[in-house]
């Protein structure tokens, strides 16, 4: 919470240390430096929001209803929650901090090899065609979630549940005429 309203340069030992009810000597202590507290913050908010978000693709019954189902959890997404406020600034700050740029790379191609693997269940059981690029596929699919996610930060009064459907119909292999 404090380094949602502060932001990642204004938290502080001393504000935080007072807000948790303990003596600032053992955030110190604990995180080290105030550095490593903001990277651990940012961690924790990307691999839960990430992780959050890729349960509802990848547990889906098929890739067209996972993404369905993403869309619907950015209809639910506030992005003045602490968490989105967080994850945003986290974003923006990934070019400055090699640190965060790590972190996102590696969150980044956990989510997309999962991704990979869910495309290559929906080609065993029919659902895309055997000659799909899964690699392809997965990095586009990647980018265009993750894309999704920032247009629900800067716009968060889209209805995504359209945004959904069209994408699950792409994902289909049914070919419309």
């Amino acid at each position: 919470l404090e380094m949602a309203e502060k932001g990642w340069g204004g938290l502080r030992t001393r504000a935080l240390a007072a807000r948790a009810g303990v003596n600032k000597a053992l955030v110190h202590y604990h995180f080290g430096s105030m550095d490593t507290l903001r990277l651990e913050t940012a961690a924790h908010v990307l691999n839960s929001t990430v992780n959050e978000a890729s349960v509802a693709v990848l547990e889906a019954p098929t890739l067209a209803e996972g993404v369905r189902r993403f869309c619907a959890f950015l209809d639910a997404f506030d992005p003045s929650d602490p968490k989105g406020i967080v994850l945003m600034e986290t974003m923006i700050l990934v070019p400055r901090v090699p640190e965060l740029e790590s972190m996102m790379l590696r969150i980044l191609d956990v989510y997309e090899r999962a991704l990979a693997d869910r495309i290559r269940l929906d080609i065993a059981a029919g659902t895309l065609p055997s000659d799909t690029d899964v690699a392809g596929l997965a990095t586009g699919l990647t980018a265009l979630l993750d894309g999704l996610g920032l247009h629900a930060y800067m716009r968060p009064n889209i209805d995504f549940t359209p945004t959904g459907e069209a994408f699950a119909a792409l994902l289909t292999n049914e070919r419309r005429s």
